[in-house]
């Protein structure tokens, strides 16, 4: 077996053990499915968005003791390679390695100070090394070239403090390691999904653009900085780990670890696209009507329109479709274009068939886009309003209705009547065995 056939079949099994380890609930998505963009968020939001608090002093620490050990029962720490037991924390430190305490990942002056419950929201707390942290500070997250790594002896951080050299900002950033760029990048997603109400009052950073990028939350620079992040450092067995452990500490998960495509729906390459569930596109299909098909609107007699609803459901659409038909003469619409969204959720056109010539027409209609078409047929019948037999308008189908069209035939149209009973153009004696036929009950 050669080595990108093994390398295939070892992510494969990898992915597979990790999905393993999510015990996702059962439907605990399912309001967020078929939607995308700020509607997609704000279904997510409101999955989230209620769940419990823990105290700021024994409540962080006891939930680190469940969310951030690891096998052997020290902390992990994503800011240095210490080794630290739940009992080393601390308050402050003159070097890496003296103890470790609460970072707000996503700092509290950006949210207010000590305000609940982002303070003490175990999704964006880790425990990480003090002196790291506080070089850290309430700095946002970047990337800098020739940034400081903080060291001292063995005890090395993993970070590094400098000039943003990420396009778009140029400020003072602090860039995590590449092994947990991915975590803090879906942490920072969550974080704007959860608080999605309060964000765009909190005093912000150059991390937050809310008045540029509404619900997006952040600033451009930082969306940029962000996706490249969590598509490069995928879900770790780490961070789901964490996941089910805050789930039961707080009870609401980070939609963005148990399905990362999120991100790319709300700020990345997927925006417009409903989500259905999975990372898997749901290709582009129109439901209805049914391609091929023929809808029969029936008949109706000359001048007299004949309205009739059909229903438009699709699906995966990305972009809106329009309406083409074949007879713009005797079929008129009441909409001709749909939305994407308005598509894929269901919605439903009115079209109308008029005529002034006797006779059955077919329209052949087609609605898509650049990714889907559906084709099908409308068929509706205009026929004459004496296929009644009546004639002669008394309200009665009787001899004298056959004696007008003997007269029509006759070339007396002196009363006039059309005399073309069964519509086909012509008055002659067909006409004249329709009527006896009506009278006879035939």
């Amino acid at each position: 077996m050669n080595k990108p056939i093994r390398f295939i079949i070892l992510l494969a099994a990898i992915t597979t053990a990790l999905t393993s380890l999510a015990t996702e609930p059962v439907n605990y998505y399912n309001n967020a499915l078929g939607k995308s963009d700020e509607a997609l968020m704000s279904a997510l939001r409101s999955i989230i968005r209620v769940h419990t608090e823990v105290s700021y002093s024994s409540g962080l620490l006891n939930a680190f003791k469940k969310a951030d050990v690891d096998n052997e029962g020290y902390i992990i720490d994503i800011y240095s390679n210490c080794r630290y037991r739940p009992n080393d924390n601390g308050s402050s430190a003159s070097h890496v390695g003296q103890g470790y305490n609460r970072e707000h990942s996503f700092p509290r002056s950006w949210f207010g100070g000590e305000v609940a419950p982002m303070n003490t929201d175990v999704f964006h707390v880790y425990p990480t090394d003090i002196k790291v942290n506080s070089q850290r500070g309430n700095y946002p997250y970047g990337v800098c070239a020739n940034g400081t790594r903080l060291t001292y002896n063995s005890y090395v951080a993993k970070g590094k403090l400098g000039s943003c050299t990420y396009p778009g900002y140029n400020g003072t950033v602090f860039e995590p390691d590449d092994e947990y760029k991915g975590d803090l990048a879906r942490t920072y997603f969550y974080m704007a999904t959860c608080y999605k109400n309060e964000l765009q009052s909190w005093p912000g950073s150059p991390q937050l653009d809310y008045r540029t990028n509404q619900y997006k939350a952040f600033s451009t620079w930082t969306i940029n900085m962000l996706m490249e992040w969590t598509r490069l450092d995928p879900v770790s067995e780490k961070e789901i780990k964490r996941n089910e452990a805050i789930y039961g500490i707080q009870g609401n998960r980070n939609p963005f670890i148990d399905h990362p495509e999120l991100a790319e729906h709300i700020w990345g390459n997927k925006q417009g696209k409903p989500w259905n569930g999975s990372a898997e596109d749901t290709p582009a299909t129109i439901i209805s009507p049914v391609d091929g098909s023929i809808i029969d609107l029936g008949s109706t007699t000359l001048g007299t329109p004949i309205p009739y609803s059909i229903d438009l459901k699709s699906e995966g659409l990305t972009t809106g479709v329009a309406m083409s038909m074949s007879d713009n003469e005797y079929f008129y619409v009441n909409a001709s274009t749909f939305t994407a969204s308005e598509a894929n959720n269901g919605t439903s056109f009115i079209i109308t068939f008029t005529a002034d010539d006797l006779g059955t027409f077919d329209n052949l209609i087609t609605i898509g886009n650049e990714e889907v078409t559906s084709t099908f047929t409308v068929r509706a019948t205009a026929v004459d309003l004496d296929i009644t037999g009546d004639v002669n308008g008394d309200g009665e189908v009787n001899i004298a209705d056959v004696n007008a069209v003997i007269n029509v035939i006759l070339g007396d149209d002196s009363g006039d009547i059309d005399g073309d009973v069964n519509g086909d153009g012509e008055v002659n004696i067909a006409d004249v065995n329709n009527i006896i036929a009506i009278i006879l009950g035939l």
